[in-house]
């Protein structure tokens, strides 16, 4: 079986084709300049391969792709974190929806950061407080407890 290669020139930089087998060496000469002085160029050959997956399953997986990266843009543009479609929603009209609305997300999501910010300032002085009034006590506890340890240690037993 003879398979086409194109050749060059090496003197006078003519492209050529020649037929020969894949095992075969032929000495190629140039068909302008009648020079041996040539070397096998290689081609740009596209193969299609299949992965065994289905058109329908290609597209599934572009689908998913873009969805993913529409999930991206909204939570880098808008700060949405969580999507979660409605039934009967798709994500390109949730992702167009949301660009539309893209002011009033962005303040929303803004102020619901703010209050979880206050909430978690609250909680955390309330923490505060707590552990200061019980500081006193374990204190107090503590000095008890070396007391105690001293006192045992200092007893003599017989």
């Amino acid at each position: 079986m003879s398979v086409a290669y194109d050749y060059r020139c090496k003197d006078c930089d003519k492209t050529f084709e020649v037929r020969h087998s894949m095992t075969e060496k032929p000495t190629v000469s140039c068909p302008k300049c009648s020079s041996t002085s040539t070397c096998k160029v290689p081609r740009a050959v596209g193969f299609v391969t299949r992965s065994g997956r289905s058109a329908s399953m290609d597209r599934a997986m572009d689908q998913v792709k873009r969805n993913s990266e529409m999930k991206e843009e909204m939570r880098r543009d808008m700060g949405i974190e969580k999507i979660a479609p409605l039934r009967g929603s798709t994500m390109k009209q949730i992702y167009d929806d949301a660009k539309a609305q893209r002011s009033e997300i962005k303040e929303s999501m803004a102020a619901q950061a703010e209050r979880r910010e206050k909430e978690t300032a609250a909680k955390r002085k309330e923490w505060t407080k707590a552990a200061l009034k019980r500081a006193p006590r374990r204190r107090l506890e503590m000095a008890e407890r070396k007391a105690a340890d001293a006192a045992s240690k200092r007893t003599i037993r017989i």
